[in-house]
């Protein structure tokens, strides 16, 4: 642990702070549910807000379905790796995003290949479709339908992921 603290940058040092400080300061206190938070966190975004990247360029069709799973299952592996080759270009990865984030019967709330790109993963833990960020806007009383990029800033991100949080303790109480 100490050595992956170590590689943290003062901005990734200073974003898990101000989680592990809100978390406590909202009284989640037990240890082991701070350092799940912090495994997810440090997976999903390296305790950097940010936007979800679509850049797959040099990746393995096995490595791209593996994170994806069934949602490519319409696409060959030709047709996959083709469409992996074109994401170094924003119009490749909107594409892809469309794949993963648009599919029939997704519960996202996206209805159209815009929905997915423009709602893609967000803040720290990646926050993903319409339909989260309508809800989390109206809760956090933000814009995030218009103004998606607001989960980038730290202050926001926290606050999503604590509703985030909550939602999936009350979801699977056993884990709480």
């Amino acid at each position: 642990m100490a050595t992956y603290i170590n590689t943290l940058t003062t901005e990734q040092l200073g974003n898990l702070k101000l989680i592990v400080d809100s978390l406590q300061n909202s009284g989640i206190t037990n240890v082991n549910d701070i350092a799940g938070i912090l495994a997810v966190v440090s997976k999903e975004s390296a305790f950097k807000p940010q936007k979800e990247s679509f850049y797959y360029k040099g990746s393995s069709v096995d490595r791209v379905r593996g994170i994806f799973g069934n949602r490519l299952s319409s696409l060959s592996d030709t047709a996959l790796q083709n469409l992996i080759n074109s994401t170094d270009t924003e119009a490749g990865q909107k594409k892809l995003a469309c794949y993963v984030y648009n599919y029939s019967g997704n519960d996202l709330g996206n209805k159209t290949c815009s929905d997915a790109w423009n709602y893609r993963g967000r803040g720290f833990n990646q926050i993903t479709g319409k339909d989260k960020y309508i809800k989390y806007g109206k809760i956090l009383e933000l814009d995030l339908e218009n103004n998606p990029d607001l989960l980038n800033n730290p202050d926001v991100a926290i606050k999503a992921m604590k509703i985030f949080f909550d939602a999936s303790a009350k979801m699977f109480p056993d884990l709480a």
